[in-house]
């Protein structure tokens, strides 16, 4: 029949004496079970023990041993053995020389260090005194009856200590697993950063292992300590599924095939490689190992199955193709997550009372750990200048950390400026301005451009300053809280804001602003999704904005391009030449996205002169081959 695991026989004693006589009464009981039939066959660590009675019949032939070491040792060497052989011959005679002649009592323990280690292999000594040994039987039953058996012996054995272990786990599985599903949770919102799609993650998972469980109960599987290992690798690889799988999603625009192609095979693929790798242990002769083996492989195909199956049309009933439309989202998650509503009103408030040298050294630390923890962003930062640089992969590296810096500086500067810090920030105007000025005494609307390069925000102060109120069009913010704050905060130093893509209206009020001879800004580089147009800009395709070609057709104002940069510990606007255009060719598209590329490429010797200070931190070239 089938050997079952061995079984350990724990035989105590109060001392030598009496864990030998209890030896010599098991003898014989394990004898009858053998014979039985329950027993195939069993081992006790009797021969290890030292017997007094034995050894005290064999002193003296113990001492005439040796006494004839010498012959016994000439003889040796004379056969051939070298000397360094008799060392353990040679101290076991002196030994029995020196025992024999002593007329002691004999030792009921070993007393030289390599049978007190030989002996220590199947005994020990408990902490009250009391000794223990070890046997082993070899049964044809599972979990064998052991009757009969001296008073004090214990029968142990995986059969028998694994259910003790499990029962022992399932007191600390409520409080582990939910600590388990709290950072579980924590790493799918910081791999996904949508509430949405972390739901359909743990919807994913629980329906995977419901299905599994389905599939143990169908195959008569039970949970035990050995397959119990399983459900943190199943864990681990659902979670790398449905992370992928949602990614793919994303980068795919929702596009099933594409998902297929790009990472689907990749996951069965995998999924093939564990299933086989799990499979060599069905033949185990352990059916704890072989229950490893049919919850591991049929876990890995129930993760894949409900991942490649059943998650995609679930995400695309969520979401449609909705969340992959702004490409930057699906290269660099979009904006940070640090770019919310309480981080901005904290910095305000830190921004009052705190001196600008020390925030900007905390903000700079700041910006250099972000870039330690989000390397993906610098590689977009790095990418966005090297047509800037000249495709200097490691001069474009280098600008790129300068600008994490710059960035951070020029934040504490808005953050001071908005929260109206004692000694806020100061912008000089260059000796450029007089055109500015003349259209503003002709009456005449002005639209200024800009790109994100420098401190743009603070140019508000200075057109407060000439006695004008701008109007300034806006993006809304990640968080509508931001968008509101920001607004107000612009309202304060003088400045209106216009949020654009939210009211299809919202051009009609920018149109009556400039006709009325006031005064717009707007960014240029980085156009409201679907308003863009494709342009050339440093050589390579890019998407501009073209609200500046619509509103010169729709209100023929003056075209201002302005910046405001950091140059050494102070802020200067400068104004570049008016961009001149014919409003009345302005009336196809080609003419106006002709201008927008003009209105652009006006700006690309102030960018190469501060490349460290144009603050794009998402993907701004368009792909030649899109």
């Amino acid at each position: 029949g089938r050997i079952n695991p061995t079984t350990w026989l724990l035989v105590p004693g109060a001392g030598p004496g009496a864990f030998r006589e209890t030896m010599q009464a098991l003898g014989p009981a394990l004898d009858r079970l053998r014979d039985s039939g329950v027993l195939r066959s069993y081992q006790l660590p009797t021969a290890f023990w030292p017997d007094p009675s034995n050894a005290q019949a064999n002193r003296a032939a113990a001492g005439r041993l040796a006494g004839e070491g010498p012959v016994l040792l000439e003889q040796l060497e004379a056969a051939g053995f070298s000397t360094n052989s008799f060392l353990l011959a040679g101290g076991i005679l002196d030994h029995w020389k020196r025992w024999s002649a002593s007329g002691g009592t004999v030792p009921e323990w070993p007393s030289n260090d390599g049978a007190r280690w030989l002996a220590g292999l199947v005994s020990g000594r408990r902490a009250d005194g009391s000794w223990v040994g070890l046997g082993t039987v070899e049964s044809f039953q599972e979990a064998p009856r052991l009757e009969g058996l001296p008073p004090g012996v214990q029968v142990a054995g995986w059969d028998r200590l694994g259910p003790d272990l499990l029962e022992r786990v399932r007191d600390r599985v409520a409080w582990l697993t939910t600590v388990i599903a709290g950072v579980l949770v924590l790493c799918l919102w910081l791999a996904f950063r949508r509430w949405s799609e972390v739901l359909l993650a743990l919807g994913a998972l629980g329906l995977s292992f419901g299905v599994l469980i389905a599939v143990m109960s169908a195959l008569g599987t039970t949970w035990n300590l050995l397959n119990l290992v399983a459900v943190p690798l199943l864990l681990g690889t659902s979670v790398d599924s449905t992370i992928h799988v949602q990614l793919a999603m994303r980068r795919h625009r929702g596009d099933l095939r594409a998902v297929w192609r790009s990472t689907g095979v990749a996951l069965v693929l995998c999924a093939g490689a564990n299933v086989a790798g799990f499979g060599s242990l069905a033949w185990s002769s352990n059916a704890g190992l072989a229950s490893l083996d049919i919850v591991c492989a049929g876990g890995v195909l129930c993760v894949l199955a409900v991942m490649l199956l059943l998650l995609p049309p679930w995400w695309l009933a969520v979401h449609g193709n909705g969340p992959s439309a702004d490409p930057a989202s699906t290269t660099t998650g979009g904006p940070s997550q640090l770019y919310g509503a309480a981080v901005w009103r904290l910095a305000g408030i830190l921004a009052r009372r705190l001196p600008r040298g020390l925030l900007v050294a905390v903000a700079r630390l700041g910006a250099r750990i972000h870039m330690r923890v989000r390397p993906g962003r610098l590689d977009t930062v790095t990418a966005n200048l090297l047509p800037v640089v000249g495709d200097d992969p490691l001069r474009a590296r280098r600008i790129a950390r300068e600008n994490y810096g710059e960035f951070a500086e020029k934040l504490v500067d808005l953050w001071r400026h908005e929260a109206g810090a004692a000694g806020a920030v100061v912008v000089e105007p260059t000796g450029q301005w007089e055109p500015f000025r003349q259209a503003i005494a002709a009456g005449q609307g002005v639209l200024l451009v800009t790109p994100h390069l420098g401190n743009w925000e603070l140019g508000g102060q200075l057109l407060a300053g000439f006695g004008v109120r701008p109007l300034v069009l806006s993006a809304p913010e990640p968080d509508s809280s931001l968008t509101a704050m920001r607004a107000q905060a612009r309202a304060r130093h003088g400045v209106d804001t216009l949020v654009v893509g939210t009211d299809p209206f919202a051009f009609v009020a920018v149109i009556r602003r400039l006709q009325e001879g006031g005064v717009v800004a707007l960014l240029v580089d980085r156009p409201v999704l679907g308003s863009g147009v494709e342009v050339e800009f440093f050589g390579r395709p890019y998407m501009a904005s073209v609200a500046a070609a619509e509103l010169a057709r729709a209100t023929g104002c003056r075209i201002l391009p302005v910046h405001v940069v950091r140059e050494g510990h102070s802020y200067r606007a400068h104004v570049l030449p008016p961009v001149d255009y014919d409003r009345l060719l302005l009336g196809t598209r080609g003419s106006r996205r002709e201008l927008s590329g003009r209105i652009l490429r006006v700006f690309e010797p102030v960018i190469r002169q501060f490349p460290g200070q144009w603050f794009h931190f998402v993907p701004v070239w368009k792909d030649p081959g899109e």
